[in-house]
């Protein structure tokens, strides 16, 4: 679920598996930025994740390898 508050776009943890996320990729992205009431009636809260910090981290992980790490391979 995509959800807009105060002009901030968040993604939900749903959504950014649809969007080809894994759990781990997912964990990787630290606490939520915020969360919502589930609006499916689930107790649990969803997790939201910036759309900046999304966009940011998956420029950050297609970039190549930096020499150190392309050495310890």
């Amino acid at each position: 679920m995509i959800i807009v508050i105060d002009n901030q776009t968040y993604y939900s943890a749903s959504e950014l598996k649809r969007m080809g996320r894994t759990e781990r990729q997912i964990r990787a992205l630290g606490e939520p930025d915020t969360t919502a009431p589930n609006p499916y009636g689930w107790s649990a809260p969803m997790k939201l994740y910036a759309e900046t910090r999304v966009h940011a981290d998956t420029r950050e992980n297609d970039s190549p390898p930096s020499n150190a790490m392309a050495n310890a391979r």
